[in-house]
């Protein structure tokens, strides 16, 4: 395969005003009641993934959607991209109207064996700091695969109970807005003869950040003022139709967060502490 190690290293960096415009079309499409974001309100934990957003100009992309490879994130020959999950510390926060500067870099490059065939796993960091020092600092892991995605069986029960608990349906304008406000052209999100006939998923494919954006904020509105970590793992991926049956506990530390489908397959675990 390709070696891939001059990737590790890698950096890259941006600057860019926070405006409150991602901010309020965000609330909407989750169904928040946020008030109106002024300048210096604090944006909520995790939302600066509407910041920095990919850039590449349209005779860039790939087939997929995707930018091609070779820019930041390094070309790796499989074809199949995930998102499998992140750490994120909140150090302090970031407000509308700021300056931000972002600092990427790429951490490792690793081939592995998987039950399915080879796979790349590609850790990256990224520092968000402000005028006042770093604000958000993060690490996401990607997982790359030529392997058709795994058909995980369908449990026939029914999601935990937990203290605290939200249903969240899926539709195709839902995963549309999202894609939106993210920037993200992956076409397994918005094209669905693409994701079945190439990709070889069932349906459209739900975003795992969504997902994880939509645990925490099931913590946040059940009292959580203060978060001081967030983390996410994916599971098993999500489709369009598949109603996300969130789930929460408080802890010592902050909160256990799992999101389920209706008949109770388990798609993804989060923590956050206070």
């Amino acid at each position: 395969m390709t070696d891939l190690s001059a990737w590790v290293g890698k950096s890259e960096h941006r600057t860019e005003l926070i405006g409150a415009v991602p901010v309020r079309l965000l609330a909407a499409t989750l169904d928040r009641d946020l008030p109106v974001p002024g300048p210096g309100t604090p944006i909520p934990p995790m939302w600066h993934w509407l910041y920095f957003l990919p850039d590449a100009s349209r005779s860039d992309l790939g087939d997929d959607g995707h930018p091609r490879r070779g820019g930041f994130l390094p070309p790796v020959p499989l074809r199949r991209r995930m998102f499998a999950g992140g750490t994120t510390r909140f150090i302090a926060p970031i407000t509308i109207g700021a300056s931000v500067r972002r600092s990427a870099r790429i951490i490792s490059v690793e081939e592995k064996e998987g039950r399915t065939g080879p796979l790349i796993l590609v850790e990256a960091a990224y520092e968000y700091s402000t005028e006042a020092g770093l604000a958000v600092a993060e690490e996401q892991t990607l997982v790359y695969t030529d392997a058709p995605p795994r058909q995980v069986p369908r449990p026939a029960g029914d999601p935990p109970t937990a203290p605290w608990q939200r249903s969240v349906a899926t539709d195709p304008a839902f995963l549309f807005r999202f894609s939106a406000l993210t920037f993200n052209s992956h076409r397994i999100h918005y094209d669905a003869p693409y994701a079945t006939a190439v990709e070889g998923y069932p349906a459209l494919v739900v975003h795992g950040p969504l997902v994880a954006l939509l645990l925490l904020d099931l913590a946040t509105s059940n009292g959580m003022e203060r978060v001081g970590g967030f983390s996410f793992q994916a599971r098993a991926p999500f489709y369009v139709g598949d109603r996300l049956e969130l789930r929460g506990a408080p802890t010592p530390s902050g909160a256990n967060l799992a999101a389920y489908t209706g008949d109770g397959l388990h798609g993804m675990s989060a923590t956050v502490t206070g």
